[in-house]
């Protein structure tokens, strides 16, 4: 779990770099004003999405994916409860507050596969799978 913190810190501040540089060219104008906002939401959101997978991990094997599927489903609902409140919150742009929260989501779900995926593969290593005879 502490390499997880160490790797969502280092995504974070490599968008937020690159969020300070898009803000640092005045011709360019392809960042909203709550860009950080969404950036602050979606750090909080993939900390408890990852948080119900761990918890999932440590459960019996046929109740792993209950908590891995339950983990997707509130990282999207919380993404979009997100959106529509700071939406209703007041946004100058809203075609670029959209593809910015796009932009941002992409990158945070992304991240929160790749850091799944070695969990998924240690566990199968373990030989932790539920009888093939209960799937069928």
């Amino acid at each position: 779990m502490i390499r997880f913190f160490i790797q969502l810190t280092s995504l974070t501040g490599v968008l937020a770099g690159i969020i300070m540089v898009l803000e640092g060219i005045p011709s360019l104008h392809w960042t909203d004003n709550s860009v950080w906002k969404m950036l602050i939401l979606l750090v909080t959101i993939t900390i408890i999405s990852r948080t119900i997978n761990f918890i999932g991990l440590l459960r019996k094997p046929d109740e792993r994916l209950l908590f891995s599927f339950a983990s997707i489903g509130l990282h999207f609902l919380l993404s979009l409860a997100s959106v529509t409140i700071l939406i209703q919150l007041g946004v100058e742009n809203k075609i670029l507050f959209f593809f910015n929260f796009l932009a941002l989501y992409f990158c945070y779900t992304l991240f929160d596969i790749y850091t799944l995926i070695p969990n998924l593969h240690e566990n199968s290593q373990k030989g932790d799978f539920t009888n093939q005879n209960e799937i069928r």
